[in-house]
């Protein structure tokens, strides 16, 4: 299965992640608390979190590549998407922790000690982390895995968060405006809690069966429509499974046509639509003769 070979590279790319990340937060708090840099603190802790985003994808991917059996039918291809939303709800919680911390000291008399030093190490951690997060975004562009998805939206936070913090750390030393190093740090959680939801908020739609693919649906009703032996397509019903899409397909046929050729149409319906839709896992055929049932429409998309 093509996905496969995608959750194993993407797998890959969260465990190197999960390390790079954890070296970055390491070396981020370390110098913030020595130069009392809490613009630096929050972008480690930052950096902690992501790690830990992570390695719930990489969990996530581990067990979605189970095949179907006894208790799980279809396989266990969502729990990208469940772990997804793990990970997204732990940023949240990283980027309520930054600006819980950047707002107690807000008014806090202090200094910045060793200013060259808090922003070197903020200028590093912001050129690595806008590098991974511009190869993340082109894999999750080549993808359609919410999981890379999720990795490249942790990523592109972090970069943002950097970008902020060296700017915010420079600001301070320079100017000695020491509280625009809280505020560097209340941005970067607000920033972190807007890209969590977007991932919650995908991430429950694919849970709760929502299908956005329009398009697909569209075209799905004009193959199978042109196929011969179709007298109309009746309803279509899609929903996510991981990456890939399943559903069934209620067509009319003629009723007076055999079984024989009724399973004919039903198998050269599944071939094209196989043959044209690399995501569509699964899809059920039912065939109801022309006249002897009630005819239903295709809902309107909304």
């Amino acid at each position: 299965m093509g996905e496969t070979k995608e959750l194993v590279q993407v797998g890959q790319i969260s465990a190197l992640s999960t390390v790079f990340m954890v070296t970055i937060g390491i070396s981020e708090i370390a110098v913030g608390f020595f130069t009392g840099s809490l613009g630096l603190v929050g972008d480690g802790i930052g950096s902690f979190a992501n790690a830990a985003t992570s390695i719930l994808v990489w969990i996530g991917l581990r067990i979605s590549r189970r095949g179907p059996d006894a208790r799980f039918h279809f396989g266990y291809l969502r729990a990208e998407t469940f772990y997804s939303m793990l990970a997204a709800i732990v940023i949240a919680g990283g980027g309520l922790v930054v600006m819980y911390q950047s707002y107690s000291t807000l008014y806090v008399a202090r200094e910045l000690r060793s200013g060259s030093v808090a922003i070197a190490v903020a200028f590093v951690a912001m050129t690595l982390s806008t590098l991974v997060s511009g190869y993340k975004i082109v894999k999750a562009r080549s993808m359609e895995l919410l999981s890379m998805k999720t990795e490249a939206v942790n990523s592109a936070t972090d970069s943002l968060s950097s970008i902020i913090a060296f700017v915010g750390i420079t600001v301070a030393d320079r100017l000695g405006i020491i509280q625009f190093d809280s505020i560097v740090g209340i941005l970067i959680g607000m920033l972190v809690l807007v890209s969590s939801y977007l991932i919650i908020r995908e991430s429950s739609l694919v849970l709760m069966d929502a299908c956005t693919s329009t398009d697909v649906r569209r075209d799905l009703q004009l193959v199978a429509g042109n196929v011969p032996g179709v007298v109309e397509v009746r309803r279509i019903r899609l929903r996510r499974l991981g990456s890939y899409l399943v559903g069934d397909l209620i067509l009319g046929v003629d009723g007076g046509i055999s079984v024989e050729e009724a399973y004919g149409i039903s198998k050269n319906v599944e071939e094209e639509t196989r043959k044209l839709f690399d995501e569509i896992y699964e899809i059920v055929i039912k065939l109801e003769p022309i006249g002897r049932a009630e005819q239903t429409t295709i809902p309107e998309s909304r």
